[in-house]
């Protein structure tokens, strides 16, 4: 497997101003890149360049937030984004299948192949989060001629992901339990019901879980969510019983997890 690096950066809807998805061809180096709008930000991405840490640490670095700015600004000449314009950067790595991907990054395969051990192990490699279901339904198929049982079709393609209902059965809360409607930050849509949705339904235990992994608080906030944690934690503590202790403990604990997600690399 080869690693390439991808960065995002989130920045103010109306320094771009684009209403749909934008893709777009870098005019710093000719890569494909794409602006989405997420009010009230606009995300930005991606860079495509070898992976040199592994997913515990990697991270943005001040070359690659600078790289998507100048290719924005190109496309969009009114935007005029500058670094104090980043809301928020992140950073991951696409797992590319290693034979015949020795070049540019950039034109390497994003196709994933399955392969079977001598011992039965079943593996899959490469491929990208949109082509997921396609891949887990050839692993499946891979697992039933393995194991030379009858071949069940896949129904992924017309199964609703779960969580589907989450904003309705949110404002159900909401209602049901007045307490939990209070806005989380001013400006932002999240309150309290969000939090205790995600720890009831969505196995949400810990801070990281709620304001990264369960809500965007943590891509949309310039401080990573550092400014509500306190708050968070105490809005859940009931939920998972946190005493005064668990709660400071989970706060320190999220100071950790967002600065290894989100700090920016000189």
């Amino acid at each position: 497997m080869r690693g390439t690096k991808g960065v995002h950066v989130a920045v103010p809807a109306n320094r771009v101003g684009n209403r749909g998805a934008v893709t777009l061809v870098s005019a710093l180096d000719g890569r494909v890149m794409f602006v989405l709008p997420a009010p009230p930000h606009t995300i930005i991405g991606t860079t495509d360049t070898p992976a040199l840490s592994g997913p515990d640490d990697v991270r943005a670095s001040e070359e690659d937030i600078s790289y998507l700015l100048e290719s924005v600004n190109a496309a969009f000449p009114g935007a005029h984004l500058l670094r104090n314009d980043v809301v928020s950067a992140w950073a991951g790595i696409r797992p590319l299948v290693a034979a015949h991907n020795e070049g540019d990054p950039s034109s390497a395969s994003r196709e994933h192949s399955i392969d079977a051990s001598p011992s039965g192990v079943i593996t899959v490699t490469g491929g990208k989060l949109t082509t997921y279901r396609a891949m887990a339904a050839e692993v499946v198929d891979a697992a039933e001629q393995a194991l030379r049982v009858a071949h069940t079709p896949a129904c992924t393609h017309v199964t609703l992901l779960p969580g589907g209902d989450r904003e309705t059965a949110v404002r159900q809360l909401a209602v049901t339990s007045p307490s939990l409607a209070v806005p989380l930050l001013e400006g932002f849509a999240y309150t309290a019901a969000d939090l205790v949705y995600a720890v009831q339904h969505e196995h949400a235990c810990t801070l990281g879980d709620l304001l990264i992994r369960r809500t965007h608080i943590a891509f949309e906030t310039s401080d990573a969510g550092a400014t509500v944690a306190p708050r968070a934690a105490a809005t859940v503590a009931p939920f998972l019983q946190w005493s005064e202790a668990d709660q400071k403990a989970q706060v320190e604990a999220y100071t950790r997890e967002a600065a290894r997600i989100f700090a920016v690399d000189p």
